[in-house]
């Protein structure tokens, strides 16, 4: 495929509960990073912070309520999607706020440059394989040089690439 924008990103089921919302808008209200561990939780995350910013009321239901399955789900096709009519900023420079709600369903997210990250600062993640949806993920919050870089050192350096492989941290 000589666009891998057009690839159909597969769908997964996820959550983001109260307590993690809470701990979000914690850490960013006292100017703190939120780490995602994964680009799982990058794109569970990223999700609940689109959905919030959605104005439809039926968009992330109750943690209580969630079950795989349930939820109204999110899928958008843009790295960076444009702004929705009545869509407030999903952070406040000035006072460190995040607009996220609790979330629960599937997402269709595809996450890949140009892409406005919303809640996720730095990442964890493995050392994914070329031509991979994840590569893309990774290389839209680091940028495709300090991807490009950190890629030529771990194959100098012998490291393990995909699952179970050495991991690395995107600041």
């Amino acid at each position: 495929m000589d666009d891998p924008t057009k690839h159909v990103i597969h769908r997964e089921w996820c959550e983001v509960t109260p307590a993690a919302v809470d701990a979000i808008r914690v850490t960013k209200a006292k100017g703190g990073r939120v780490v995602a561990v994964g680009t799982t939780t990058t794109r569970t995350l990223e999700s609940a912070a689109l959905a919030s910013s959605l104005t439809s009321p039926r968009r992330g239901r109750s943690a209580r309520l969630c079950e795989p399955g349930g939820g109204e789900g999110i899928e958008t096709r843009e790295g960076a999607h444009p702004p929705l009519a009545g869509e407030a900023p999903a952070t406040s420079p000035s006072r460190g706020e995040v607009r996220i709600s609790p979330f629960c369903g599937e997402t269709g997210l595809f996450i890949h440059a140009p892409f406005d990250f919303r809640v996720v600062d730095a990442l964890v993640t493995n050392f994914h394989l070329p031509r991979t949806t994840l590569l893309l993920l990774v290389g839209a919050l680091a940028g495709s040089d300090l991807l490009r870089e950190a890629y030529s050192e771990a194959v100098a350096k012998e490291y393990r690439f995909f699952s179970y492989g050495d991991a690395m941290l995107v600041l």
